[in-house]
């Protein structure tokens, strides 16, 4: 009763604050992201809340491509008021079913962060094989190859599945992509599953033929790196391998330029100056992460902040509207990152 009664709250306060905080914090242009789409919704976001957020925005905002809004910042040319750019990480094929004839409806333009191997069909995303080990196991206990058996993950039910996901993706941002590989695949052994070489049809890319026939005045392609790895636990031929080669590779296949890079993770400890210098050596005009609120009024193009879309209406209209950032700076949670520094540091040692 008392969370009904808060969301009741909430709701209420929301819609009578919601246009003064639209007002006040008009000049600080939104960069939301969003993953997976999916009728079913669970961790992917069913299409009709993402057909509520696009009205929302259109309604509210002004929708514009990332190159607009980079060329802007770097030519110093004004902007109109509310301006929020979209994008879309890792290039799974729910975006061609769900999002894009949303996209087209609306005319709303997005960027989409492309896994270039991912795409190829080389490959599946590591997250997604490690999701596919929890979900697909034939034991009752997910124990981890050289830990005590006390610590072995209960696997009865779907929430205890999802848990063990959870816990095991997060050790994983922590591993080098050899270190990381190793687990998975300790894990898949296990757990009595097999991993097809191929990505199933849950977890399957867009593909190179259907990105390059997307409408590129709708939906501008960047590149998310070659494999998904997390930057700041690379050496540094292969931060530029990921980096270089994504957009090199991503460049070729579709025929036109790719300006737009993306951290894998996008925390500040995910990446660092390396990865900045990679991308641009690779000719990007930018790059973007995966914290902050609203966009400062200089912040570094190599490290745009952005913020997930919240599934949940009520959410998702109180941070975009900037009540969620207005309040945390009114009690003093809201901690500004100066410009260039958010990812000039590497809080992980750095591989040999």
């Amino acid at each position: 009763m008392l969370e009904d009664t808060g969301l009741v709250f909430r709701r209420a306060a929301g819609a009578a604050l919601g246009p003064l905080a639209r007002w006040l914090t008009a000049g600080q242009p939104r960069i939301l992201f969003y993953h997976r789409f999916a009728p079913d919704g669970g961790r992917a976001l069913a299409p009709e809340a993402f057909e509520y957020h696009l009205a929302y925005l259109t309604r509210h905002f002004v929708p514009m491509p990332l190159s607009r809004l980079i060329e802007a910042r770097r030519g110093g040319a004004p902007l109109p008021r509310r301006a929020v750019v979209l994008t879309v990480d890792d290039g799974y094929r729910d975006f061609l079913d769900h999002a894009y004839p949303l996209l087209e409806k609306y005319a709303v333009p997005a960027t989409l962060y492309v896994v270039s191997e991912f795409a190829a069909g080389n490959l599946w995303l590591w997250f997604d094989r490690l999701r596919y080990v929890c979900e697909q196991a034939k034991v009752a206990r997910l124990a981890v190859p050289g830990e005590a058996d006390a610590t072995a993950f209960p696997l009865g039910t779907r929430a205890e599945r999802e848990r063990a996901w959870d816990v095991l993706s997060s050790r994983c941002l922590t591993l080098r992509t050899a270190e990381r590989e190793d687990l998975i695949e300790d894990l898949a052994a296990v757990a009595e599953v097999s991993l097809p070489a191929k990505a199933p049809h849950a977890f399957a890319p867009a593909g190179i033929d259907a990105l390059r026939a997307l409408d590129p005045a709708l939906v501008d392609i960047g590149a998310h790196t070659r494999s998904h790895p997390i930057l700041s636990m690379c050496s540094d031929p292969e931060v530029e391998d990921e980096v270089i080669g994504s957009v090199r590779s991503l460049t070729a296949a579709l025929g036109r330029p790719v300006t737009s890079f993306c951290y894998p993770n996008g925390r500040p400890v995910d990446f660092d100056r390396r990865a900045i210098d990679a991308a641009r050596a690779a000719g990007c005009t930018n790059a973007t992460a995966s914290t902050g609120m609203l966009l400062p009024a200089v912040a570094n193009p190599f490290a745009l902040p952005r913020f997930g879309a919240a599934h949940e209406a009520s959410t998702f209209r109180h941070e975009m509207d900037g009540l969620t950032y207005l309040q945390s700076r009114l009690t003093g949670r809201h901690v500004d990152v100066p410009a260039g520094e958010m990812a000039g540091r590497a809080a992980r040692p750095r591989p040999a």
